[in-house]
């Protein structure tokens, strides 16, 4: 018997119907294996021809979901992780403003195995004089909440800062306007006084009270507000006590910037008197 498919064959039928005039047209469809028909919204219960399934979705349907990578719980704490975390926690003890910070290990370290999680180390003693060039620090390392261990390591320590230095000798009583001043990056770790800040010196005019060598960083106790009255000179006091104003001739016993408080006398009285600078000829007097 072949197996060769059928054609289709139409079978047309004509019927008169109150005048009209009906042809029905039936097809019939016989395959290999399957002869019938399918009613409107019927799915079609051949197989579908492996032909027809694109290589990518055959694929995709016979390979093997690959496991993802398991996440290790341990990992490796090495020298270069200990010093960061070493400086982290050294500079957000002095603060930014003081420079920035460089910590190198003077000793080799050991690595050790540590929890897959954030890190954090915490100093267990910290110089009461502050940091110096060389230290000793104890500290302990936590995984999150929970203290791993607790070590100590010999470290190397510079704090670099933008600093004011002298090109030349400055002498006591130099305007700084009138100092040879250089803006130089140094290790200010030595330095056991706060260097002076003249990016904005404010309105007050300064002057030198120390001698600074050449090449030495200007320190902020080497200025002071340039004095306008000086002891020994009279000055005009000025006392106000709401629309009633009295002035006098005094005599001025300390030097003063405007601003400043100082000792006067009243050399009809022989009283001395506290003022504050106004100008290099005026101070006020308060009762």
């Amino acid at each position: 018997m072949s197996l060769a498919p059928m054609r289709p064959t139409l079978i047309r039928q004509t019927r008169s119907l109150a005048g009209w005039t009906v042809t029905l047209i039936c097809c019939a469809c016989l395959d290999v294996g399957f002869a019938g028909s399918l009613r409107a919204g019927e799915p079609d219960p051949r197989p579908i021809a492996a032909a027809q399934i694109p290589p990518s979705e055959k694929a995709q349907a016979s390979a093997p979901a690959s496991p993802s990578p398991a996440t290790p719980e341990w990992r490796t704490i090495g020298s270069e992780e200990l010093t960061e975390l070493l400086t982290q926690a050294l500079q957000e003890r002095v603060g930014p403003e003081a420079g920035e910070l460089e910590v190198q290990l003077l000793r080799p370290w050991t690595a050790v195995k540590a929890p897959n999680q954030p890190l954090s180390l915490v100093l267990l003693n910290f110089p009461a004089t502050g940091l110096a060039p060389q230290s000793i620090l104890r500290f302990e390392l936590r995984a999150g909440d929970k203290p791993i261990g607790a070590w100590q390591t010999a470290v190397q320590m510079h704090l670099w800062k933008e600093v004011w230095v002298a090109r030349s000798t400055i002498r006591r009583g130099t305007p700084l306007g009138e100092a040879e001043l250089a803006r130089e990056r140094r290790d200010v770790i030595t330095l056991r006084e706060k260097p002076a800040n003249l990016d904005n010196p404010g309105p007050v005019e300064l002057e030198f009270c120390d001698v600074v060598p050449a090449g030495a960083p200007v320190l902020a106790r080497a200025l002071r507000p340039r004095p306008v009255v000086r002891r020994g000179q009279t000055a005009e006091a000025v006392l106000e006590d709401g629309a009633l104003r009295i002035t006098l001739r005094v005599e001025v016993l300390e030097e003063g910037a405007p601003g400043q408080i100082i000792r006067v006398r009243n050399p009809l009285s022989r009283r001395d008197l506290h003022a504050r600078v106004v100008d290099a000829q005026t101070v006020q007097v308060s009762l």
